[in-house]
């Protein structure tokens, strides 16, 4: 039996993508996971369903944590097939406008998260980028089933 939720799923990827130092990762999960939606950033936001029912069902604004805790969670539940760039999910810490910034593209969607809190002192700007085999590798894991996916034929 798994035990392992959607939202742990998703504060573990937080966790391994917003930090080097495992120390952190608690400060880390906190501060990242609670970033809300901003609607004037999120340049492609539409209120139209991307075909996830667990995403279409968030409130607006939602989360970060939510958002892709609700992704996996409908990979997990069956809810979505696989498609080929379907979604990423991408980091980008930098100095702009005093916070934070994450997002997650869904389809035509484009979804940016920003952090009240000001970011740790950064001189450069950072980017981390997954593809959406990650979170339909966790999907699989929290959902019981064992699928391999990928973007790439040669996997």
């Amino acid at each position: 039996m798994n035990n392992v939720t959607s939202t742990d799923a998703a504060n573990l990827l937080i966790a391994v993508m917003a930090t080097p130092n495992v120390k952190d990762s608690v400060e880390t999960v906190r501060r990242f996971r609670s970033m809300q939606l901003d609607e004037k950033l999120s340049h492609s936001f539409s209120k139209q369903p991307i075909g996830i029912s667990t995403f279409d069902r968030l409130p607006t604004p939602h989360t970060f944590g939510e958002g892709l805790a609700a992704l996996v969670e409908g990979v997990a539940q069956k809810l979505v097939a696989y498609r080929p760039n379907y979604f990423t999910i991408a980091i980008m810490q930098t100095r702009l406008a005093g916070s934070i910034q994450w997002f997650y593209k869904v389809g035509s969607t484009n979804n940016v998260y920003r952090s009240a809190e000001a970011p740790p002192k950064l001189d450069v700007q950072r980017e981390i980028r997954i593809s959406q085999d990650t979170i339909f590798e966790l999907g699989a894991f929290v959902g019981g089933f064992h699928e391999r996916f990928s973007n790439s034929a040669s996997r």
